[in-house]
């Protein structure tokens, strides 16, 4: 192994350990919890959970959507997910998302126009908004009922984490909605 590639594995091995293990890993992990009991709540009453990024991110969303229609971890119904084109995020969310919905915005660098929009148009239809994120955030403030955010500014690491964090959520839905 190359040097860089060792030096990106254990950055990325300290960023899950942080999480895991101090304080700033209590507030994330309350953050995960709470992006899951809301996602499960909406559905429990009949609602849906749309999901919007743009570049890696938008491949995120789409990850997700098939973890809550086809399965997380065990065969069950499909679950309401829908990831939004990048292309008519806006225009999407303006015309699908209503009041009792949620949205998960995913991304790993700046909030970008199109997304933000999403956002606003998605709050001022009463839905819930959960955002994951990386260090930069500080725009996503007032926008979202729930931020997790992941502190680091490298696009990679971010991404990293918010699959593992995807997992996780999805993972929490199903142990809300389907307990064994």
């Amino acid at each position: 192994m190359s040097l860089s590639v060792k030096k990106y594995m254990q950055d990325n091995l300290a960023l899950v350990s942080k999480l895991a293990e101090t304080n700033t890993g209590d507030d994330f992990a309350i953050q995960v919890e709470q992006a899951a009991t809301t996602i499960a709540s909406i559905m429990l009453d009949g609602n849906k959970l749309y999901l919007c990024g743009v570049g890696a991110s938008c491949c995120l969303a789409h990850y997700a959507e098939s973890l809550f229609l086809i399965k997380c971890r065990f065969a069950r119904p499909p679950l309401p997910a829908l990831a939004l084109d990048a292309g008519n995020i806006e225009r999407q969310a303006q015309t699908l998302i209503t009041a009792n919905d949620a949205l998960m915005c995913i991304m790993n660098e700046a909030l970008p126009d199109n997304v933000s929009t999403a956002l606003r148009a998605a709050a001022e239809a009463g839905a819930k908004v959960i955002c994951l994120a990386g260090a930069d955030n500080a725009t996503l403030r007032g926008l979202c009922d729930t931020i997790i955010a992941v502190d680091s500014k490298d696009p990679l690491l971010i991404s990293n984490i918010q699959i593992t964090t995807l997992n996780i959520i999805c993972a929490k839905v199903d142990d809300i909605l389907f307990p064994v």
